[in-house]
């Protein structure tokens, strides 16, 4: 059962690779909009997007939703195994969103490299280590004020604010100096990055959640790996819903072929390669097995 025939179309596109969501992507894509959309027969077609990423550049992620929303009249985004980080950007710009039951998307906080630095590490981590600290220097305060008032024999809260503070603020002060406002401030943009496009794409769609979805997706999971499955998309108020047996089904053909998929491409490539492929193995075998034939008649006489 093909992709194309289950979910009736007038464009299937694949967009699958262990390798990051990149600009350059973008613009090659740009680059072949005629072919992949096939424009101009489709002036303003139906897209399923079958879509299978650990993400990359949520720039990137971002002018491909727009590239995708742009050419379609509607966008089914199908999600078979993984739509992380960036590319869940990608999934939200879909009219609909449909997953398989092992299928996840992931938070939208991103990742960053610090100069010197061969491993990526979450942005939100930081930031939240320095919310942390901070509501942990005022519990401290909160702690010692009524504490010091019940000692003291009754000096007014007023009285003893100032060398509280001081207390408190000479406890903590190793471990804020290890903390660089320059580096706190970057992070804050990337987050508010994520955050701004979120916003942005889901405004196209004409969506505006009970929920602030934006948040939830850039600051408000506690992992950069946790998944997000339909059931929370459906909560976050997203066109979401799982796939049908009958569709997952179509998508596990789709994931056996996905070995042999080009990062981005249309569907019927990848269909007639494999079909090729698999009537080029049945002929060798049938050739193989005559020749064989053969052998064993010649060595019979």
């Amino acid at each position: 059962m093909r992709v194309a025939q289950q979910f009736r179309p007038d464009v299937t596109l694949f967009l699958a690779s262990p390798e990051p969501l990149t600009r350059e992507l973008a613009t090659e894509l740009w680059c072949r909009r005629r072919e992949l959309f096939g424009l101009p027969t489709h002036s303003s077609p139906t897209v399923v997007l079958v879509l299978d990423s650990p993400g990359g550049d949520i720039h990137a992620a971002y002018l491909l939703a727009r590239l995708y929303r742009t050419h379609a009249s509607k966008l089914t985004v199908v999600v078979p195994r993984f739509a992380k980080s960036a590319a869940t950007l990608i999934c939200l710009a879909a009219d609909e969103i449909v997953m398989t039951r092992i299928a996840e998307l992931g938070p939208l906080d991103p990742l960053q490299c610090k100069p010197g630095e061969t491993k990526f590490t979450p942005v939100l981590d930081e930031y939240l280590a320095l919310e942390a600290l901070t509501k942990g220097t005022l519990r401290t305060l909160d702690t010692f004020m009524p504490l010091l008032i019940a000692r003291t024999g009754g000096m007014s809260a007023r009285e003893l604010l100032s060398p509280v503070s001081q207390f408190v603020a000479t406890l903590f002060a190793p471990v804020y100096a290890q903390v660089n406002p320059l580096d706190q401030g970057t992070r804050m943009r990337l987050l508010e990055v994520s955050k701004q496009y979120c916003e942005r794409v889901l405004r196209w769609c004409g969506r505006s959640p009970d929920v602030d979805v934006a948040q939830r997706l850039a600051m408000g999971y506690p992992s950069h790996d946790f998944v997000i499955d339909c059931e929370e998309l459906q909560a976050l108020r997203l066109p979401a819903r799982l796939a049908t047996p009958e569709e997952e089904d179509c998508l596990e053909y789709w994931v056996a072929q996905s070995g042999r998929v080009s990062f981005v491409t249309r569907v019927l490539t990848v269909i007639e390669a494999a079909e090729q492929e698999t009537a080029a193995t049945e002929e060798y075998s049938a050739g193989d097995c005559a020749q064989n034939l053969s052998e064993e008649g010649e060595q019979g006489v």
